[in-house]
């Protein structure tokens, strides 16, 4: 699933500046999540399960006429299965899947979410997903403006500011690209221990499309997705920077 090379752009970074990695997946059923998790749960197998720690999270003790009213939970995960390379969470409405550890590459980290979205799958929880999108957060140890594609001027000058954020949304066919700028990031948290705490800046890409999608189209609108993803990040930066993150260029 989303293996595909885009023509001309690097197939990856040695020095990937991304610190998350999200693929998340929409639906609608009749299904009680907690049904899902322990039918998923059972798919794994024994090894999956030495693999997976299951863990319940706490929207799902919320009441459920609450997370139904509200749309900031409507699509939040209530049970999490963290594995060693990728952590899968599941909600009413929504399966994601997240890279775990330093992240290596797109081909290693679709592998393992290939394999665990089709025991989901598998499960006939639904034939078709509303909503799929996927999500890279890049993050940068010095101010990224001056090293963009895109400007952002005051009287005729470049804008020198401590604090920017620049958000901009485009269409790429029907995938929509939302981009965030932000150059005074702090890095709360992070997989890496020694980013922990860093301040820089933060080039966050979120790529969906909002259609019905069936669940044997999945992989193509996966691979579309991070078609879209590749394009605005790499034209989004200079040679300079680009150059600085050791690009490889290879078939995927």
């Amino acid at each position: 699933m989303g293996n595909k090379q885009v023509a001309g752009l690097p197939s990856r970074l040695e020095k990937t500046p991304l610190i998350e990695v999200i693929l998340e997946f929409r639906f609608e059923t009749n299904i009680q999540s907690e049904l899902m998790a322990g039918a998923f749960w059972a798919s794994l197998g024994p090894q999956g399960k030495k693999d997976f720690k299951f863990e319940r999270l706490p929207v799902h003790d919320l009441p459920e006429k609450l997370r139904n009213f509200d749309p900031n939970l409507l699509y939040q995960p209530h049970f999490r299965f963290l594995g060693n390379q990728v952590v899968v969470m599941l909600g009413a409405r929504s399966v994601a899947f997240a890279a775990v550890g330093i992240y290596k590459d797109w081909r290693t980290f679709i592998a393992s979410c290939n394999e665990l979205l089709n025991k989901f799958i598998s499960l006939n929880f639904t034939s078709a997903f509303s909503r799929i999108g996927v999500r890279f957060v890049n993050f940068f140890q010095k101010d990224v403006f001056p090293c963009l594609r895109y400007s952002v001027n005051y009287d005729s000058s470049a804008l020198d500011a401590e604090s920017i954020n620049l958000r901009i949304k485009k269409k790429d066919n029907e995938n929509t690209v939302l981009m965030n700028f932000v150059n005074d990031a702090t890095i709360a948290r992070s997989e890496d221990p020694n980013l922990k705490g860093k301040k820089g800046s933060i080039i966050d890409l979120d790529c969906f499309i909002e259609r019905i999608v069936s669940t044997t189209e999945a992989d193509e609108a996966v691979a579309s997705l991070h078609s879209s993803a590749k394009k605005f990040f790499f034209n989004a930066i200079d040679e300079d920077l680009l150059n600085t993150l050791s690009p490889v260029y290879e078939d995927e």
